[in-house]
Formats: C-alpha cells, structure tokens, sequence
C-alpha cells in the first residue's frame, strides 16, 4: 500500500511543469537557430567568411 503525501505530489507536478517548460522553450531555441544557420547559408555572408554547420547536427531536431 503506497500512501501519497499531497506536498510531495504537488512538487513533482511542480517539477514536471517546469521540465515540460524548460524542454518547450529548448524546443523553441534549437528552431531559432537553425533558422538563423539556414538564412546565414542563404545570404552573401557564407561565402567563406562564416564556417557553416555540418547538416547532420540537425538531423535529430
């Protein structure tokens, strides 16, 4: 028999919300720059000035 201690359970909750905000917002960042990688390989400032990311970095976003 478990016995569930509410203080406990409201934290994990608690917990499990700013982890699901926390990996929403890296969500959001990884998209951001590989946006920004995209448009620098797009513009006039790729042609050497700038290393580029291999492709594969971004195969698992």
């Amino acid at each position: 028999m478990q016995i569930y201690n509410p203080v406990y359970q409201k934290k994990s909750l608690e917990t499990l919300e700013n982890l699901r905000k926390t990996l929403e917002n890296l969500r959001k960042t990884l998209e951001n720059l590989r946006k920004t990688l995209e448009n620098e390989e797009n513009s006039d400032y790729s042609h050497g000035d700038q290393p580029s990311a291999p492709e594969s970095m971004f195969d698992n976003v």
